[in-house]
């Protein structure tokens, strides 16, 4: 029995264990990485395709604000081996639409909520995931003919990175930030179909974090859980996410063009 299987079926089933909780502790924080999904076992050279770029447009709906905007990540293959490989994912993300604010005012010498608003909203970010990814099923052999054999991959990091929000509440903009660290886990299925390689995908992801707005810290605690599906042909990919926040009705939809270089 090979070690590094075992070893990562045992840090998959941590990261599972992790991300399942739907309990939510306050604050304000999301993710907006995609999944580091892996693609270095289907390629014929060793030094070829290296790194693949991801273009995508994101479109996040929650209770409290709508958003939308682009991301550009870009995953690079740190080393490969026969049983899977060792990646990095980093880039960034901006996102503008409107949230829900509660528009404070003073009667009778003390701060009250009078109504509800809609206000501008623009979030900006970046994020770094490491990421391990093992051949769980299918060929591990060298050779042109692994990459037409199908194959169920598993993998497993930590994704960790940084937002920036800016409010206009009507009076200027009010600036905020969170932080956060993500242990995450996840399969992928790798089905060839002639020269198009079908690729469903699952993750489970959870952030711990905090949001800093006016010298006040906010813990936030939040499970997160994406499902898609890649088309990979010659190198150039088209991906459909969806991602689910806790256990509510909040959803991120994601539309992704990549290719390897």
């Amino acid at each position: 029995m090979k070690v590094f299987p075992v070893l990562f079926v045992l840090v998959l089933g941590v990261g599972v264990l992790g991300a399942q909780s739907p309990e939510r502790s306050g604050g304000e924080g999301f993710s907006i990485t995609p999944p580091p999904r892996g693609y270095g076992s289907y390629s014929r050279d060793p030094a070829a395709n290296r790194h693949r770029a991801e273009l995508s447009w994101h479109y996040l709906e929650t209770d409290l604000y709508t958003l939308q905007g682009g991301s550009l990540y870009i995953t690079s293959r740190l080393f490969r081996r026969s049983w899977g490989g060792l990646s990095l994912q980093y880039g960034g993300f901006y996102l503008q639409g409107e949230e829900t604010a509660a528009i404070m005012t003073k009667k009778d010498g003390s701060w009250g909520s009078d109504q509800d608003e809609e206000t501008d909203l623009r979030v900006s970010g970046f994020g770094v995931a490491p990421t391990l990814e093992v051949v769980l099923w299918g060929s591990t052999e060298a050779g042109s003919e692994r990459s037409r054999r199908a194959q169920l991959l598993g993998f497993a990091g930590f994704d960790g990175g940084h937002q920036f929000f800016s409010q206009d509440l009507g009076e200027g903009w009010e600036n905020y930030y969170s932080r956060y660290a993500a242990p995450l886990a996840g399969v992928q299925l790798h089905l060839p179909l002639g020269g198009l390689l079908i690729s469903p995908f699952g993750m489970y992801k959870h952030l711990y974090g905090q949001s800093l707005y006016n010298g006040t810290t906010h813990d936030f605690d939040i499970a997160l859980a994406s499902g898609g599906v890649d088309l990979l042909w010659r190198g150039i990919s088209v991906s459909g996410i969806v991602q689910a926040l806790d256990d509510r009705s909040d959803r991120t939809y994601t539309l992704s063009v990549g290719f390897s270089f």
